[in-house]
């Protein structure tokens, strides 16, 4: 993430160093979301070119996207753009870029580890696809390690990245049986929707996006979640309000009033 971010906010900064001024990294850093913004955008378009209108309305426009990238300054959208690039890499039937991409995207944002279980359900379920369940999961598992290897000898990278409190909003939700047992709902009710997930036997790339959908979902809504979380679920949500109409629509838009009301 910080690679991603690094060299547009350092222009700035010296930018700011040689005019005296506090404007330029700041500008540099937000320039660094509007492209990560845009490229999602043209992933999203590369995938499903037939609703682009619908996805330019519900996406691109999105008072969401505005408020949490644009004016909370949230980066959760860097990850979320890398994951949508490897789902439709591991489409095509690239699964070694699709497994580096998805490395990527999880090592820049450890959440999004919790969409990759899903995906891999959908590689082992999906009857078209031979040999790349292994081939990706042999990508994904070198390059993580790759990446993430070298930091585990910092206790500075464990505290604030394995052990951090936001960790912690995972077991909030619980329920006390008494002498020190809880049962944590949160993990039990991911845990279960992914072996309903599993025991669908057969599982296409659009059951994937709404298996995705509800996998984020989980999460979201039953932990008091930052407001750059949301960010992992605004494109699926695009994606649906662009094949259906209706009440969907309704909904969201009505959701993300709320949203944002409450922020």
């Amino acid at each position: 993430m910080l690679l991603i971010c690094l060299p547009a906010t350092y222009l700035g900064a010296m930018l700011d160093t040689a005019f005296n001024s506090v404007y330029f990294s700041g500008f540099g850093f937000r320039f660094t979301l509007f492209v990560a913004d845009l490229c999602l955008l043209l992933v999203l378009l590369g995938q499903f070119g037939k609703y682009w209108k619908q996805i330019i309305t519900y996406y691109w426009l999105s008072p969401l996207v505005l408020y949490i990238v644009y004016w909370h300054g949230q980066i959760d959208l860097i990850p979320v753009v890398l994951l949508f690039y490897s789902i439709g890499c591991l489409k095509k039937g690239d699964y070694r870029i699709g497994g580096i991409i998805l490395a990527l995207s999880v090592t820049s944002k450890y959440s999004m580890l919790i969409g990759v279980p899903i995906i891999f359900i959908y590689l082992w379920l999906n009857q078209n696809i031979k040999g790349g369940f292994w081939e990706t999961f042999s990508a994904f598992s070198g390059a993580s390690s790759l990446i993430i290897v070298p930091f585990l000898i910092s206790p500075g990278f464990l505290e604030m990245v394995v052990f951090n409190s936001e960790i912690n909003r995972l077991y909030l939700l619980s329920i006390n049986l008494g002498d020190n047992l809880k049962i944590y709902l949160l993990p039990t009710i991911y845990l279960l929707f992914l072996y309903y997930a599993w025991r669908m036997l057969r599982m296409n790339y659009e059951l994937l996006l709404a298996t995705l959908t509800v996998g984020f979902s989980i999460i979201i809504f039953l932990t008091p979640p930052p407001p750059g979380w949301l960010l992992w679920l605004v494109s699926l949500f695009a994606l649906h309000q662009s094949k259906n109409s209706g009440g969907a629509n309704y909904l969201i838009a009505l959701f993300s009033i709320f949203f944002i009301s409450y922020h």
